[in-house]
């Protein structure tokens, strides 16, 4: 994860990453339809990376715990506290 956190930091604080995040239509032009390509990919990875410890955690959490052991932790009880709000607690 630090690897691919590097190299996106890398990619993303490129000029052309700050274009790109400025003026996405920019991607179909050559130069930058790698930079794009490099930055969408490592997103998706790190995205995926999150939903899998998230499933890691639904599986294994104790909901009757006070504590939590890390955020994401935390986070899920908060969840599941306020699931029966009007709009879901703000959590939609």
């Amino acid at each position: 994860m630090r690897k691919a956190l590097e190299k996106h930091m890398k990619v993303a604080g490129e000029p052309a990453g700050f274009l790109l995040a400025m003026f996405l239509w920019v991607r179909h032009l050559p130069y930058f339809s790698s930079k794009y390509a490099a930055i969408k990919s490592n997103v998706d990875m790190m995205f995926k990376l999150f939903d899998e410890q998230i499933r890691v955690h639904q599986k294994n959490i104790d909901y009757d715990s006070e504590d939590s052991t890390d955020i994401v932790e935390a986070y899920l009880k908060e969840m599941k506290k306020r699931e029966h709000e009007p709009d879901f607690g703000g959590f939609e």
